[in-house]
């Protein structure tokens, strides 16, 4: 529950398609971190995900030009498989909508804040102790508790028993936690064969 060591504060896992429940997750955190400039975001990617409408979007909606920001960073997928993950591991919260990858994440004991505003399908991500779709002064009073480590420590155990649940979600042979469990072992292998 440490708060050190990570390199960046958000991490928002974008889906292929950019939903209405992106759009909304990214306006709050683009507002927040308009509020909070020190704030280090990073934008995991898909890899068919359409960055330039990304990009485009963030610039003319919601009037944010993410290119020109330097605590603002980006993954791809096309330079290393294990990106979203990378990120996710280097990030105190990881933000997301209803994908395998957050299920994945939060099923690790990892921070996670599901957000959804399109549709009652929430599986038990729903069961977290967060409002899943928050307005903005909710988000921003959740995004500012859950970066400090008392807080930190309250959520896992608010939230330990549906966070374990969310490995039984997708109903896999194998729990994701583990699959991505020897995904980490191979990246720790891979590093230590580099150095």
């Amino acid at each position: 529950c440490n708060v050190n060591g990570f390199k960046y504060d958000l991490c928002i896992v974008i889906n292929t398609k950019v939903c209405l429940s992106i759009k909304h997750s990214l306006k709050l955190i683009l507002n927040y971190i308009k509020k909070h400039k020190e704030t280090k975001l990073i934008i995991a990617l898909k890899l068919n995900t359409d960055v330039p409408y990304l990009i485009n979007y963030c610039k003319e909606y919601l009037n944010f030009d993410t290119n020109s920001k330097k605590n603002i960073h980006f993954t791809s997928l096309k330079d290393n498989r294990h990106s979203t993950l990378n990120a996710a591991k280097n990030s105190k919260i990881i933000i997301g909508v209803r994908s395998t990858a957050l299920y994945q994440l939060g099923a690790l004991g990892m921070l996670i804040y599901p957000i959804n505003i399109e549709n009652e399908y929430n599986g038990n991500l729903i069961d977290l102790n967060l409002e899943i779709d928050p307005n903005q002064n909710e988000f921003n009073h959740n995004i500012q508790k859950l970066l400090q480590e008392k807080y930190r420590i309250d959520y896992l155990s608010k939230n330990r028993e549906s966070l374990q649940r969310l490995d039984s979600t997708l109903n896999l042979e194998n729990n994701t936690s583990l699959n991505i469990k020897k995904e980490i072992d191979k990246i720790v292998l891979d590093n230590k064969q580099i150095f």
